[in-house]
């Protein structure tokens, strides 16, 4: 399972499994838009809480099996009115990752770009940060 902003991912995707004559990546899906680790008091629609149910319901319907990975690209457009600077903030994104780790039974990766000199900053792809969880 992967989130990503970007529309080229998928097609990328697409175009590899072709060239390496791969039909099918089971239980494998790209969603357009990421979960929000991050509870500011906003009742965010589209939270953490809300994709576990509904996996676990795709699940108990035999939609999809279980989860091995969760892909989180990017942990800024997983957080949006977090401080990535905040051990308070950060805290509360990573008490999310473990609850989703536990409920799903699955790893997670959140992908966390810098820039050419390393330093934090959403959207440069010089370099990539994984936190696996």
């Amino acid at each position: 399972m992967c989130w990503r902003r970007s529309r080229g991912l998928p097609p990328r995707f697409t175009a590899a499994l072709k060239h390496h004559e791969v039909e099918n990546l089971h239980n494998f899906t790209f969603y357009k838009s990421v979960p929000q680790f991050y509870d500011d008091g906003l009742d965010e629609p589209n939270n953490i809480l809300q994709f576990i149910l509904e996996w676990k319901e795709r699940q108990q319907r035999k939609e999809a099996d279980s989860l091995d990975v969760l892909v989180i690209d990017t942990l800024h457009t997983a957080s949006v009115s977090a401080d990535e600077n905040s051990a308070q903030d950060m805290g509360m994104v990573l008490k999310a990752c473990r609850l989703a780790n536990e409920q799903l039974g699955c790893a997670i990766i959140l992908v966390h770009h810098t820039n050419k000199g390393g330093l934090q900053k959403e959207g440069a792809a010089h370099s990539v940060v994984l936190w696996i969880l």
